[in-house]
Order: C-alpha cells, then structure tokens, then sequence
C-alpha cells in the first residue's frame, strides 16, 4: 500500500479568499489562531502504520506514545516547522500565519522534511492550499488536485447558492457586492425578522454574524464602507435566519474520474454559529433522509461540483427546521473536516464496539501545563480510555492546550483540549465530561463554559 503523507491548516478559508474583499468586524485572538495552529494532531486519526502525519510543531511525547499504545499507529515529524517570525502574526489584521505548505516549502526545514517523507507517498491534505501542488514536486509526492481556482470557487459562500439553484431546492439567500445593496437589500430582510450576514470565504463561528436591529446593520455597513473607501470590495451573502432544531453534516468523496462516495453523516452540537461537538446520526435522523432523497442530492450535488472541475473530500452542512423541514444545503466546505476525523475515530471504536462523541473544553490556567501529567492522572482516575475500560476520554490534541506556553508570561494560557469521549451508550457522554472537569482542576487547569 502506498504510503501517504497527512498535514494541514484549519480554517483554509483564510488563505483561499482574496486580499481585496472587504472584511466584517472582527476580534484579534491570537491565542485562538494558536489553538488553531495545533489542531493539525487530530489527523492522526487519518492515518494507517506506513502513513506520515506532518504537524507544525512536534507533537507531545506522552500524547504520542499513548496513542500509539492504544493502537493508532503513524510516523510523525520531530521537529518544529515553525521560526520565530511566525510568532506574530494576525489574521484580524489582514495577514495570517504560515500555512503548513509555506512551511514545508521552506529552506530551514527542507533537509529534514527530504529525509523524513518517503518518495512516492501521496500527499493527503486537510485543505488543498496555495503551494501544496509545489510541496508535492518538491518532496517527490504523489498528488492530483484541482486547480486553486476550483478550490477557491467551490468554498465560497455565494457557490452554495448557486448550487442550490442547480439543484432546485429553495435558496433564501442573495450574494451583494455593492454597500447600497448591503444597506437596501439587509433593510428588506429586516422587515421580516433577524438575518445573516456570511463572509464569502467565512469560517465556522467567524466570518458571519447575526443582524437582529436596524442599529446593527447600519454598524456593519459603515465599517464595510470605510474599507470601500481605501479600495477594498464588497461580497457577502444575506440570508434569512432560520429556527432550527438541529444540525448535521455530510462527508462524501468525489474521485478525479467522477464516482461520489457518501462517507458517513454526523450530527453536530454547535455552540452558535461554532462547532461544538460531532456525534454519530441517530437511527431516526437517517431514516428520515432515506426518505426524503438526501443522499441522492448529495450524489447530484458532488456531480455538479466534478463538472465544475473539482474532486477531493467535501462536507456539507445541513439542518433541519423548527417546523421539520429539512434545509439540505447551508454550506458547502470543499475540504476534509472535523465530522470527517470524528468518522475516523468511529472506524477505531467500533473495533472495541465502543461509540465516540468528538467536542472539546476550553481551558484557562496560569503557568505551564504538564500534559504527561495530565494523562498520568486521567489514567490513574480511570478515565483515560484503553481498551479494558468501558468509557473514558481520547485525547484528540495536547498542544491545543498548552498554547499559552508561547504567550506573554503575564497572560493567563486560553486553551482547548479537543477530545473523544467514549462509552456504551450515547447518555454516558455527559458524566464522562464532567469527570474529566474535576480531574482538570487537579492539574491547576479550570474548565469555562
């Protein structure tokens, strides 16, 4: 079997989207792009024994051999591919970090990059970025992906209308690239209750914000018509708010011939317009979709983006209304995805006839944190997962936790700690996280909520 090579940047949307479109307010977090920068460990989860997972900074010892010791296996980079400059960088501001493209594109790491990646593997990316076809040329790998051209049409937010024009299911939203249309066309929605405004190339629980006052559009658009005024320019999606009572997603697969491969469907727990956890799709939720042809409209749908020019992973977000309806397309992320690593967690568990929900806690704690020593206690609580125990936690990440190590001393370390909990039944989730809250405020680590 060929060897592959996994590695990635989350929120890809900011490296696809161009340099002139004008921005909604934002915060500047850069603990959270940090905590970004470190989700990379989960793909582990992709991974088989001769595959490589490719992180920008090395992954944590401890958190390593546990995994392995549960039976993940993978090769992994023992290095930093990160210098000092990329310490400072801000995605509020206009710029971002170094993708991991333009990390291993890079002289300092060149050496050890050859000597570790095996020639021939194919290069399996989270996201298809700028410069990944030239990090495959350059270390010999085995890749075949769509222009970026493709990739950045099939991410963006006004693609998703389109398509659902094409495929005839009702679209609600409207793409305006002027401030008089966002001002007019936002006025008109408001008349009928609260509306969305999404960044073209927005990211999970950034880029969209929720418009409920006429005081609040105005706001939005002098801020948007200040950037007008220094040369940027405008593309946004307004669409209605919908009441939903729930959320879930679609992972499917086009390959370069054409041929869609529905992967699984996970429902999603969000905490607002942000992820919030993934878990396996109730029998009722899918047989539901079974009857009313979603998953025929997913293999309509993947068609339609291969005769646009694209192939690779896509995950499609999806809801259903307070009143039942069923809303098939609200986005489309042309990429692999969080739902799609929780998927590859199942294949694991199912072996242990276990089940698994992927979600995370966010953490504070002043000074540095002993992630051994984490794992150390969480095993002798019994709540760290191994194969004997019929529940517990799966550590997904580490570093996403220990971000603040890099942080002025003074500032107290935000983090999150991405994890699966695992149990017999889908009810044992709640008291498996409250346990690990408690063994946390061990550690000096407090959990917020």
């Amino acid at each position: 079997m060929t060897a592959r090579i996994f590695c990635g940047t989350f929120e890809a949307e900011a490296y696809w989207r161009e340099t002139d479109l004008a921005r909604l307010p934002s915060l500047m977090d850069r603990n959270a792009s940090r905590v970004v920068e470190a989700m990379d460990e989960m793909l582990f989860a992709f991974c088989d024994a001769s595959d490589c997972l490719v992180t920008a900074r090395r992954m944590d010892d401890a958190h390593t051999e546990y995994l392995h010791a549960i039976g993940f296996a993978f090769h992994r980079n023992q290095f930093d591919l990160v210098g000092s400059a990329d310490e400072d960088t801000s995605e509020a501001g206009g710029t971002s970090a170094p993708s991991i493209f333009q990390r291993m594109d890079d002289e300092r790491f060149s050496q050890q990059l050859a000597a570790f990646l095996p020639e021939g593997a194919r290069l399996e990316p989270f996201a298809v970025l700028p410069g990944a076809s030239q990090v495959a040329q350059r270390y010999g790998l085995a890749a075949a992906f769509p222009p970026q051209e493709v990739i950045r049409r099939v991410n963006t937010k006004g693609y998703a209308l389109e398509m659902r024009e094409r495929l005839e299911i009702p679209n609600p939203g409207v793409v305006v690239e002027e401030v008089r249309s966002l001002s007019e066309t936002g006025a008109a929605l408001l008349c009928r209750g609260p509306f969305m405004v999404k960044d073209d190339y927005g990211v999970s629980g950034k880029g969209n914000q929720v418009i409920e006052t006429a005081r609040a559009l105005q706001r939005i658009v002098r801020y948007v018509a200040g950037q007008v005024s220094s040369g940027k320019r405008v593309r946004f999606v307004l669409e209605p708010y919908l009441a939903k009572r729930s959320d879930f997603s679609c992972q499917f697969r086009i390959e370069e011939g054409g041929d869609v491969t529905v992967i699984s469907v996970q429902e999603l727990l969000n905490n607002g317009l942000a992820f919030g956890a993934s878990c396996s799709a109730s029998p009722e939720l899918l047989e539901m979709l079974d009857r009313v042809g979603y998953l025929n409209l997913i293999e309509r749908m993947g068609s339609l983006m291969h005769a646009d020019g694209y192939h690779g992973d896509v995950c499609v977000d999806s809801m259903i209304l307070q009143a039942g309806e069923l809303a098939p397309l609200v986005e489309i992320n042309a990429r692999k995805s969080m739902s799609l690593i929780k998927h590859a967690v199942d294949r694991y568990l199912a072996t242990y006839g276990r089940l698994g929900r992927l979600s995370y806690v966010s953490t504070v704690n002043h000074g540095r944190i002993d992630f051994p020593g984490v794992l150390e206690l969480l095993d002798r609580e019994e709540l760290l997962f191994t194969a004997n125990r019929a529940s517990g936690v799966l550590p997904l990440t580490s570093r996403t936790m220990c971000v603040g190590e890099t942080a002025r001393a003074e500032e107290p370390n935000r983090g999150k700690l991405y994890l699966t909990t695992v149990s017999k039944t889908p009810e044992e989730h709640g008291s498996v996280m409250g346990a690990l809250e408690r063994v946390l405020e061990k550690c000096g680590v407090r959990v917020t909520h």
